[in-house]
């Protein structure tokens, strides 16, 4: 069983690598200076480089700096770039995708909004510009809902005691409560790091922008139509955004796998557990090599 599960997923491999005419790479890990630099030394080491590259990406997402680092370097080393999304592929590597000519997607894929991840001040975890984005956006609704309210509870208050009060006197007392309730949620959000979100997400903007010039309306879009970091962007919108919305040169092949694909995609569901960037090949033989020693030292424990 497992010299035949072996020879399938080498017998799979090869012919998937033939179809597409690509060297076969994984990213499985989250996108920073040093996995791209990896990434781009393994690359650099192949003696008989393919026309194009298919390239297997699941992460969560990461530098933008490093995602363009890795798709600028992509562009100019191969013809083509086949994108294969069986997993997760948030954020900064969303920018990887609209680098791609191909993004082959399955059922389990998923693209992200390109949203920059940084690491959040005084705690354990990253921090979402759309995060703070959105809670600014609650905010303007709030105060504007809160000053409408006070201001008419005003203006009826006045109108049933008999008082007058001008329009602009009652204004000035709706902003003011209103104000004064919206103060202490408002204050929690650091204006400095509102700046920096804001900065990180304009650079992100520029890298798409300059990774596929002729796509700058997707990258608007993938950047402010979406309400979170974990929000799902499955195969019919990205066929659609990608695929359908341009034409010609523009267009990205937005495709499901074929058989081939999917049993490299049945793999790597049963063996990758953890970080990894390289070829396909030597994930390939590291997991079976791996295997093979666990079977004889089982084999071992049995005949002792």
């Amino acid at each position: 069983m497992f010299l035949e599960e072996k020879e399938s997923i080498q017998k799979y491999l090869q012919q998937v690598s033939q179809d597409l005419d690509a060297d076969m790479f994984v990213f499985y890990s989250r996108i920073d200076y040093r996995n791209a630099h990896s990434l781009i030394e393994k690359i650099r080491n192949i003696s008989d480089k393919k026309t194009n590259i298919a390239l297997i990406v699941e992460t969560g997402g990461g530098d933008a700096n490093a995602a363009f680092k890795i798709a600028s370097f992509l562009k100019r080393k191969y013809q083509k770039i086949i994108l294969l999304v069986f997993g997760g592929c948030k954020s900064a590597g969303t920018l990887l995708a609209i680098a791609a000519d191909e993004i082959v997607m399955s059922d389990f894929g998923e693209l992200g909004p390109l949203d920059i991840q940084v690491w959040k001040e005084g705690d354990i975890k990253y921090e979402s510009s759309l995060d703070i984005k959105q809670s600014l956006a609650v905010i303007r609704e709030q105060a504007e809902e809160m000053f409408k309210h006070c201001l008419f509870s005003i203006i009826n208050l006045s109108m049933s005691n008999g008082d007058f009060i001008t329009l602009k006197t009652a204004e000035e007392i709706a902003q003011s409560i209103a104000i004064g309730l919206l103060t202490p949620v408002s204050g929690q959000i650091n204006s400095l790091r509102l700046g920096e979100l804001d900065r990180l997400t304009k650079v992100a903007e520029e890298y798409g922008k300059r990774l596929n010039s002729a796509r700058e309306e997707l990258v608007k879009q993938l950047i402010s139509d979406y309400p979170s970091h974990d929000f799902v962007i499955g195969y019919e919108e990205v066929r659609q955004i990608f695929q359908e919305q341009s034409f010609g040169q523009n267009s990205t092949v937005v495709r499901q796998p074929k058989e081939a694909e999917e049993y490299l995609e049945r793999f790597l569901d049963k063996y990758l557990r953890q970080t990894f960037v390289g070829t396909l090949k030597e994930l390939v033989e590291t997991n079976f090599e791996d295997e093979g020693n666990r079977n004889s030292n089982s084999s071992i424990q049995q005949n002792t």
